[in-house]
Parts: structure tokens; C-alpha cells; sequence
């Protein structure tokens, strides 16, 4: 049985997003602190080989740049939070055509939602998983959970969030 539905906004907490930002920002502006020193250097250098390591060190420059926004956009995303209305559910997410958007999926599409665990990449924690009808699995970083994977996140603002959303759910789709 669904319970009435009204608009709602779930998030597990601050730990997560806030260091995955904390440390998105640092990493950024040490690589841009890195990229003006080399810069620096290699419009100075006189032999062949400082400039080919000047080079070289822009082009993996590059590369921390990648991680360190890819750890913007992680915690970015972890701090948004899920909401939900009389028909859709809202999943925050980082689009490079749209920016900073949302994916809306009907409450009718959803056949379940569950906590799973989630090993990788970096971070083992529970996550909030969307079922949907067609077998296409949606997660979100908005709703986690730290415990290890020999406790289930039982009894945690993440689980309750989840248990309350499953039954937001059109009864029909209940698994």
C-alpha cells in the first residue's frame, strides 16, 4: 500500500560530499599552483629536455585536472538532494551538455528501491539503488551509507530515507 505523496527531499548527510569537494578544490588549485610553476620553468629553460619535461608535466597536468573535477563533480552530486512528488522521482546529476540538472523518473517505472553495496571505485560504501520496471538500474551518491559491508545500514538516515521512498511507490510496483 503507497502512502500519500507529497514533496519531499532526502540526503544521508554532509560527510561524504563535503570531503569529496574539500578535496576536489585542493587538488585543483595545487595543480594549478603546479602548472604555473612549470610554465614558469619551462619558458626559462634553455636546454631541449627541461622543456620536453615542462611538456610532460602540463600534459599530466591535465590528468589531475580530470580527477580533481571528477571529485568536484562527485561531491557536487552527493550534496544535492533526491526529491520526490506526487509522480516523479528527481535524481540529481552532472550532465555536460546540461550542467547541473536532474533525471526525473516516473514513480510508475519503479519497480523497487534498495540499499546495495558498492565496492568501487574508491570509496566502499551502501548506495541507494532504483529498480526500474525495464531492468535498467539507476544509483545515487545523495542517498549512502559508510558502513562496512558485514552491517547492513540498518537503522541509518540513508535506510529510512529509502524504506520511506519505497513506500512513496505506487503500490502495484512494490517488489
Amino acid at each position: 500500500m503507497s502512502v500519500p505523496r507529497t514533496a519531499r527531499r532526502f540526503h544521508a548527510g554532509v560527510l561524504f560530499p563535503l570531503s569529496n569537494i574539500i578535496l576536489g578544490t585542493i587538488f585543483l588549485a595545487g595543480m594549478l599552483a603546479v602548472d604555473v610553476l612549470v610554465v614558469a620553468a619551462g619558458l626559462t629553460a634553455s636546454n631541449t629536455s627541461d622543456q620536453i619535461w615542462s611538456t610532460v608535466a602540463l600534459v599530466l597536468s591535465l590528468l589531475g585536472y580530470a580527477m580533481a573535477l571528477s571529485w568536484l563533480c562527485l561531491g557536487i552530486n552527493a550534496a544535492r538532494p533526491i526529491r520526490i512528488d506526487a509522480e516523479h522521482l528527481y535524481l540529481p546529476t552532472i550532465d555536460l551538455r546540461r550542467g547541473i540538472t536532474h533525471l526525473a523518473v516516473p514513480l510508475a517505472e519503479i519497480a523497487g528501491v534498495e540499499m546495495i553495496y558498492r565496492s568501487a571505485p574508491r570509496n566502499s560504501r551502501w548506495q541507494l539503488s532504483i529498480i526500474r520496471l525495464h531492468g535498467n538500474n539507476l544509483s545515487s551518491d545523495s542517498l549512502t551509507s559508510a558502513r562496512g559491508s558485514t552491517h547492513p545500514p540498518t537503522g541509518t538516515r540513508a535506510s529510512r530515507a529509502a524504506e520511506e521512498i519505497r513506500r512513496s511507490l505506487p503500490s502495484r510496483t512494490l517488489p
